[in-house]
């Protein structure tokens, strides 16, 4: 008996969708198939404004990396954030891959990866959460809200909660230093936030994924 699977996606915010599904096709014989649909129910999903990662396959990343000469080492930069837009994060098998194409160190690849605020390593949450920790935003106590952060909505700095509501990151600067403390939540910016506006979105945040 083979299964096929017919869909499969990951999820990104800010698209209306209705339930979220995985069909598969089961071929018992090549005379007779049974077609299933799994429907998923958890309750936020149904009400969340999210979006589909497509998976990103061999050949999806054969695809996009045709766009791009191969061993010209100026093609990282525009590779990675074609890679993250249509996957959501990077990965570290795609990082070794977009480095054999280019004829680049996989340290290397990794190093210009991480130097840059833009990329991801983890699958975002419904709601991203970024604070601010450059000089003016730090000596503001924003060291303080991470901490906050952190423990009321039970996810670490750089990861995704265990539910995918909510992720966390950490931005060298925002370069909002005028508006400092600055916190962004998705495409949402907070500036001059205090310590009880802090609480009032982490509120407000919890209300909506309740």
């Amino acid at each position: 008996m083979n299964i096929s699977w017919l869909k499969q996606h990951r999820i990104k915010k800010n698209q209306k969708i209705g339930i979220p599904y995985i069909c598969l096709i089961i071929h018992i014989d090549k005379y007779f198939t049974i077609y299933l649909s799994y429907l998923s129910l958890i309750c936020y999903f149904c009400t969340a404004d999210i979006e589909f990662y497509p998976i990103m396959t061999k050949e999806n990343l054969e695809l996009l990396l045709s766009n791009y000469p191969a061993n010209k080492k100026d093609g990282l930069l525009p590779i990675l954030q074609d890679i993250q837009q249509q996957h959501g994060y990077l990965t570290d098998e795609l990082l070794v891959k977009v480095g054999k194409y280019l004829n680049l160190p996989a340290n290397k690849v990794y190093g210009v990866a991480t130097f840059y605020d833009q990329f991801r390593f983890h699958p975002q949450g419904s709601y991203h959460i970024r604070i601010c920790r450059g000089t003016a935003c730090h000596l503001f106590g924003t060291s303080t809200y991470l901490g906050q952060l952190e423990d009321q909505l039970n996810v670490k700095a750089g990861y995704t909660s265990k539910d995918r509501k909510f992720s966390l990151e950490i931005s060298n600067c925002m370069g909002a230093c005028e508006s400092a403390p600055v916190v962004q939540v998705n495409e949402n910016f907070y500036t001059h936030v205090t310590a009880a506006d802090l609480s009032r979105i982490i509120r407000s945040l919890k209300e909506k994924t309740s």
